[in-house]
């Protein structure tokens, strides 16, 4: 799994989107117990179901900015 920035895991997932490539993300808020090599950290992870591709981003701040682009990909809102 590769760390990047939140800004390019967004590209991405537009990226793969388009291609109409299968994926899905998830969000780790700090106190996840998932994310406990990661603590104080908000991490969201892209998959790409075609290739097995992951990707993440962590940050100190939830990005809800980023994170309503990628709901919005990902459920085709507009």
């Amino acid at each position: 799994m590769e760390k990047i920035t939140i800004e390019r895991l967004v590209e991405i997932a537009k990226e793969i989107d388009s291609k109409g490539v299968k994926w899905h993300h998830h969000y780790l808020p700090p106190e996840c117990l998932l994310s406990e090599k990661r603590p104080n950290k908000h991490v969201i992870i892209l998959e790409n179901h075609e290739t097995g591709e992951m990707w993440y981003s962590e940050d100190d701040e939830k990005r809800m900015e980023e994170l309503e682009k990628l709901e919005n990909l990902f459920f085709k809102r507009t």
